[in-house]
């Protein structure tokens, strides 16, 4: 077999093998019930500097990933290359590697000291855009920490499992301040007492990859975004990198104080932990006066039966702020709200289910439904040529088992007739080997364009890739979730220039910024307008991930059709 790079590979089944190192890797995991892993993401790169994403799928998962340690050089061979997905792509690129059950992976020992050490791409402050929907590409950024807060647990409304999370505040060679939410293990095990303290306060500069970009829900910060951990994130402290030169020029004779929590306040040995909601049957809630319906509702498990025909389940929404939109006579649409014609159709699915006891009508959003369905909305539907009756993927969950967690829609505490069931969360399906990180994002141009840097702690030189390695033949361990290094030696002279071509010139948007949901089109919830963000609370999942809700409001929306 011949020998290729990852930059020229085409789609299909190559012949050749590949040399690459293990950058990174991580294992992604269902947002439901036993949080069975979905599949295993890799971010890899060759001797050239080229790097590709890969996945191990769900079905050969635990053969393969004993295999492959992060770090390490292997000889791949036997797999597929594909289109890359659409959405949470480490890095820009329009290929992905797929490992199948006949990959051949083998341990490579003369490794040449070319291999990239990094794979970022690195996005200034002050282009960060917070995310509306699934993103296409995750965010890396390069700071210096000026303090941490202390790990806490937090159980979002509607949910079952606590989260541990830690927020990290670092500023970039402009003292421009980001703040960073790390998600389980990276919360835990995060430190600097090794590299910052009284006897030796040195800066500390890291390097934060892979996140994803909200809105962070402040009162003194209402148009700053934030960046939240995902499956794929990771963290490098004081890496040897061409950007973070001028940092630690900067800060070479000058101490540092980093703020931090005392020992005592930041000692998390409790991992999260499971508290179950109250589980009914169908009988049951309906049984439930509306006016003692608990803030954090119920969880039950039903059965589609069928979707009415004489209800619109979707409807055209501006894109950022998520408001119907009004059809203009010229053609298109119009915002009412922010004024704003980008349009997207969206979900407003209502829906009858029942279970052993009793049937009920229920309703979800957007962001639920898509789940529900698999496919975003915009996939199924054509706005110019309604067809009539529901689409295929519509009907596909009909007759499908799920757990929801539930609350009481507004028209719930009006009369017995319009009581109705808002799906706060999915915690688990009839068909748990799908997974809602397979959709395909319908906003992926969207986003920034980034180009990949590379770097490697010795100069890049032509290599010959060994066409004998050794099998490697042990179980592996996952390498730790941070990688710290002293600060590298500066010479000044050898300090090479960032391309900034290809940097992006999307402007910031102005836009309200929140850190939950967006306000919805229309106010069918009762008591959970402050729940976390469905796409982002939680403890492993890519969507399943951020911050810890603001106060609850007491004021009870009142119920009106979408304007």
């Amino acid at each position: 077999m011949q020998a290729t790079y990852l930059g020229k590979l085409e789609k299909g089944r190559p012949k050749g093998f590949v040399c690459v190192r293990i950058i990174r890797k991580w294992t992604v995991k269902e947002n439901m019930g036993q949080r069975v892993p979905l599949y295993v993401g890799l971010v890899l790169a060759d001797a050239r500097g080229d790097a590709m994403y890969a996945e191990i799928p769900q079905e050969i998962i635990h053969t393969l990933d004993p295999l492959l340690e992060v770090d390490n050089t292997y000889v791949i061979s036997k797999f597929r290359v594909n289109p890359a997905k659409a959405c949470y792509k480490p890095f820009s690129g329009h290929l992905m590697i797929e490992f199948t059950e006949f990959t051949s992976i083998k341990l490579s020992e003369n490794v040449p000291p070319t291999f990239p050490k990094y794979i970022y791409a690195l996005t200034s402050f002050d282009k960060i855009v917070p995310a509306q929907g699934p993103v296409p590409i995750l965010t890396d950024i390069l700071g210096y920490i000026t303090k941490y807060t202390s790990a806490t647990s937090v159980t979002p409304k509607g949910k079952e499992r606590t989260s541990i999370l830690r927020e990290i505040f670092v500023k970039d060679m402009s003292d421009n301040e980001l703040k960073i939410t790390l998600w389980g293990d990276h919360a835990i095990n995060f430190t600097i007492d090794h590299l910052n303290n009284q006897e030796n306060p040195k800066a500390v500069i890291a390097l934060f990859v892979g996140f994803i970009p909200r809105k962070w829900h402040s009162h003194y910060a209402e148009h700053k975004p934030y960046l939240s951990g995902s499956s794929g994130s990771n963290y490098y402290l004081n890496p040897d990198i061409q950007e973070a030169l001028p940092f630690y020029k900067r800060f070479k004779d000058e101490p540092m104080y980093i703020e931090r929590p005392p020992p005592s306040e930041d000692n998390i040995s409790a991992q999260p932990q499971d508290t179950p909601l109250a589980e009914k049957t169908v009988a049951e809630l309906n049984a439930i006066d509306p006016y003692e319906f608990p803030d954090e509702g119920y969880k039950c498990t039903v059965t589609v039966t069928h979707i009415p025909d004489n209800i619109s389940w979707w409807y055209m929404s501006c894109k950022p702020c998520k408001k119907k939109m009004d059809p203009q006579a010229a053609g298109g649409y119009r915002c009412p709200k922010c004024y704003g014609t980008n349009a997207l159709p969206r979900y407003l699915l209502n829906f009858f289910a029942e279970d052993e006891t009793a049937e009920a009508s229920f309703f979800a959003y957007d962001d639920v439904a898509k789940l529900m369905v698999l496919k975003d909305c915009d996939l199924i539907l054509n706005p110019l040529k309604v067809a009539s009756g529901l689409s295929l993927p519509l009907q596909s969950i009909i007759s499908k088992k799920f757990t929801f967690s539930i609350n009481l829609t507004e028209d719930s505490f009006s009369t017995r007739s319009k009581r109705q069931y808002l799906v706060k969360h999915i915690l688990e399906r009839s068909d748990r080997r799908q997974s809602a990180l397979y959709l395909t994002g319908s906003g992926s141009n969207t986003q920034p364009a980034l180009t990949i840097s590379t770097t490697s702690a010795r100069p890049q030189t032509s290599i010959q890739i060994p066409d004998t390695p050794q099998i490697n033949q042990e179980v592996l361990q996952i390498a730790g979730t941070s990688e710290s290094t002293p600060a590298p030696i500066i010479d000044s002279e050898k300090t090479p220039t960032k391309d900034h071509k290809n940097e992006s010139s999307v402007p910031v948007t102005t836009a309200r910024k929140r850190l939950f949901e967006e306000e919805n089109v229309i106010d069918k919830e009762s008591t959970g307008a402050q729940d976390l963000d469905a796409q982002t609370a939680g403890g492993d999942n890519l969507m399943d991930l951020t911050d810890p809700p603001p106060p609850a409001k007491t004021k009870r929306p009142k119920y009106k059709a979408p304007k």
